[in-house]
């Protein structure tokens, strides 16, 4: 890969002066400097080209890694959402999908609905529980970060 870097640079730097070899054909004395001037670049310049290359590569940082935020690792202590009495008279069932900004240190800082189930008391219920939850957070490398996150509550009727 070094090679392929250098090689351009150092037909680039040899085109130069052979265009300016032929400009100063008149005096000889320019002439003369620019061939030793020529040398004089055109020997170390892909060493050069490889150093600079292996040290920008060594600065360049590693990606951060990334974890999934992920409900504690305990279920139960997160309180499941209560059935509100009106809409299990009605029978009413349904999914809600919750927006869930969830804080570097695993609070719920904000829960919205992404997805409503039809029905805005089983929204409701399903916002109130949840804002009460405490999330595994998401890490970048080794520090937790905020992240946004769905989170889908089911309300079904048992008989």
């Amino acid at each position: 890969m070094n090679e392929i870097i250098s090689t351009p640079l150092v037909y680039l730097i040899g085109g130069l002066v052979i265009i300016l070899l032929i400009a100063s054909w008149i005096s000889q004395t320019y002439r003369d400097l620019l061939l030793i001037l020529a040398v004089v670049v055109s020997i170390p310049a892909p060493f050069l080209i490889q150093s600079l290359h292996a040290n920008l590569v060594e600065l360049t940082p590693t990606p951060p890694v990334f974890t999934q935020v992920s409900v504690g690792a305990n279920y139960s202590d997160n309180p499941k959402p209560k059935y509100p009495s009106v809409a299990r008279s009605q029978g009413w069932q349904g999914k809600v999908i919750l927006k869930v900004l969830v804080s570097a240190k695993g609070d719920s800082e904000q829960v919205t609905v992404a997805q409503s189930s039809g029905h805005d008391v089983l929204d409701q219920a399903a916002v109130d529980a949840v804002k009460a939850w405490h999330f595994v957070p998401v890490k970048r490398g080794e520090t937790t970060v905020a992240s946004t996150e769905h989170v889908p509550i089911n309300f079904i009727l048992h008989n």
